[in-house]
């Protein structure tokens, strides 16, 4: 009888043995405190108690640690919280997080280099549908130096040389057949266009001088046809000169304006 108790006796131990091994195995890469409390619960006596315990504080403490960066919700404090916990229960949760702040800077930015920098960052991000689609808007809309310095001539041009001069060849040039609006005059061709300078050419007028501000503001514009054209806004100064001091003036003047993809001005409107 006595054999047989202790057999049995033996069975039961290797039996809780075994499971306390099964258990002990199944807490690989867990990462919720709760499952090894109830390790513990169900195992006091196992030889990886402490060991089990010690990973349960540190979990209990990572937990208490998630808690704060969700108090904040900063980047830094987000990227410090992933970087010492890379695999916390909470990983995904903070990847998706810093992604979301990642895309809002870069939409606040809106610039190429921020849409790059959002795609390098997360290449398999929540946003990067969004961004590649931005990215294309928003180099479709960048106007390049050169770009900028033909703008800035074609201007120049149509003040200094076409309205100043009263050259209509070169107020043709610089427009399609006619203007749709140039200040209240709609379908403005060239010789309407010159009346602006022509009407300040009194018999003591020397000369109307004009100097286009060089600090100009241009962006991206759907026309009213759907083709895509440029705004163009900036400061014009005026001097006329005369023999007659009195006469003679200066005025700045607020030009804004539509160019088409051909780089013609379709729009004008000129105003004190």
């Amino acid at each position: 009888a006595g054999a047989v108790a202790a057999g049995g006796y033996y069975w039961q131990q290797k039996r809780l043995q075994e499971k306390d091994e099964a258990d002990f195995a199944m807490l690989c890469d867990v990462t919720n405190p709760a499952f090894y409390a109830q390790f513990l619960e169900e195992h006091p006596r196992s030889v990886h108690a402490d060991e089990v315990r010690r990973r349960m504080e540190q979990l209990q403490a990572e937990a208490k640690e998630w808690e704060e960066v969700l108090q904040h919700k900063k980047r830094i404090h987000l990227l410090r919280f992933q970087q010492k916990h890379p695999h916390s229960l909470h990983a995904r949760e903070c990847r998706d997080m810093i992604d979301s702040i990642d895309w809002d800077d870069a939409v606040n930015i809106w610039t190429v280099e921020a849409m790059q920098d959002y795609l390098a960052t997360h290449p398999d991000g929540l946003f990067t549908a969004e961004a590649a689609d931005m990215l294309n808007k928003i180099s479709r809309a960048r106007i390049t130096a050169e770009e900028r310095s033909v703008v800035r001539a074609i201007y120049n041009n149509f003040f200094t040389q076409g309205l100043a001069r009263q050259d209509s060849a070169c107020i043709a040039e610089a427009i399609p057949d006619t203007m749709t609006r140039f200040c209240s005059i709609r379908g403005a061709r060239p010789n309407q266009i010159l009346s602006f300078t022509r009407e300040k050419m009194g018999p003591d007028v020397i000369g109307v001088h004009y100097l286009v501000d060089t600090d100009m503001s241009m962006r991206r514009e759907t026309l009213d046809d759907g083709t895509l054209g440029m705004s163009v806004d900036f400061n014009l100064e005026e001097t006329v000169s005369s023999t007659n001091a009195s006469v003679s003036s200066f005025h700045t003047y607020r030009v804004t304006s539509l160019m088409n993809a051909e780089r013609k001005i379709v729009q004008m409107n000129i105003r004190p």
